[in-house]
């Protein structure tokens, strides 16, 4: 039972991300839909949880890449 249920959240995820990019919809909007998506569901999955703790890096990240970059101007 918990594996097709398992499949059934997987390939809800995958569609949901495809949607997400072909939406092309901003770091922080995907983020907001993919935690209000985990936050509803029964099942908390463990790969939604890393999906998102990696799209929070990401978006830590390219907010700290402006402040990366030497007096050139060159990102390090």
């Amino acid at each position: 039972m918990i594996g097709l249920l398992r499949l059934r959240f997987m390939s809800d995820t995958l569609g949901y991300i495809d949607l997400i990019l072909r939406e092309r919809r901003s770091l922080e909007t995907a983020l907001a839909e993919l935690v209000e998506k985990y936050n509803r569901s029964s099942y908390k999955s463990p790969e939604l949880a890393r999906m998102i703790r990696q799209l929070k890096a990401e978006i830590m990240q390219r907010q700290k890449a402006p402040n990366t970059r030497h007096k050139s101007g060159h990102s390090v």
